[in-house]
């Protein structure tokens, strides 16, 4: 909404909202294991209960690597994820830090200084945990101010120039020239998930039949739509931090 001042007596003049609109496909993300009747019968643990697990945790791994490094080819359900949809504006490069042992506070600060404030913005760091340790951490150790007890016993709450870090081991990991070493802003605000069947289980004995064996299959439809990538100048919600 824009603000108008009116003299007195004066007709406030309107304006509206403006909205977009974001397109959710469902794609099906699937897995398919077989066990044997034997195992199933005799193993100690519920082995349903560990596939079940299993599945669970390789669709959310899925789910990190679709939507931060989805290139929009049908391996990854044709979803394009931030590192590729992000535009220019978007893209922090921290230009003569080629690895991530040689990160600067200033060019940490220019990712929170390019990322617009926006109502009800609630940022965050998204690296990998590696680049964490060989990068902030270590700036934060050479700050001083330490102790043997902080050194000991580390932080509560894993957090960078005062925002919170989120671990994300999807992305690149050695911290060197040409890769994301993190992203940083609110993810609710860049892109919208949408779920059309949650995590689905069924086993089934016809399949693998004349091998006495269990087919246990697993599906999940939702679709993820990076919306909010900025301009060719102008960061959006979220940017993408660089080595060069």
């Amino acid at each position: 909404l824009t603000v108008y001042i009116p003299g007195e007596g004066g007709a406030i003049t309107d304006s509206d909202m403006a909205y977009g609109q974001v397109n959710l496909v469902a794609k099906k993300a699937s897995t398919l294991t077989k066990i044997s009747s034997e195992l199933s019968e005799d193993a100690v643990i519920s082995i349903a209960d560990e596939l079940a697990m299993e599945a669970a945790y390789a669709h959310a791994v899925k789910i990190d690597e679709i939507g931060f490094l989805g290139d929009g080819l049908p391996t990854n359900g044709n979803i394009m994820g931030l590192t590729n949809a992000l535009a220019a504006g978007s893209v922090v490069t921290a230009t003569g830090e080629t690895t991530i042992g040689a990160l600067t506070l200033a060019k940490a600060g220019a990712a929170i200084a390019k990322l617009p404030q926006l109502p009800g913005m609630s940022p965050v760091w998204f690296m990998h945990s590696a680049n964490y340790w060989n990068g902030p951490a270590r700036l934060m150790a050479a700050a001083g101010g330490n102790t043997t007890l902080t050194l000991r016993d580390g932080t509560i709450v894993q957090q960078f120039l005062g925002y919170p870090v989120v671990f994300t081991q999807c992305l690149p990991s050695a911290g060197t020239t040409g890769q994301t070493w993190a992203f940083f802003g609110d993810l609710s605000l860049a892109a919208t998930m949408g779920v059309r069947r949650g995590l689905t289980l069924a086993a089934d004995t016809s399949v693998y039949f004349a091998n006495d064996q269990i087919g246990v299959r697993s599906t999940y439809r939702y679709d993820i739509a990076v919306h909010e990538v900025g301009t060719a100048s102008v960061a959006g919600p979220i940017v993408r931090c660089v080595l060069a």
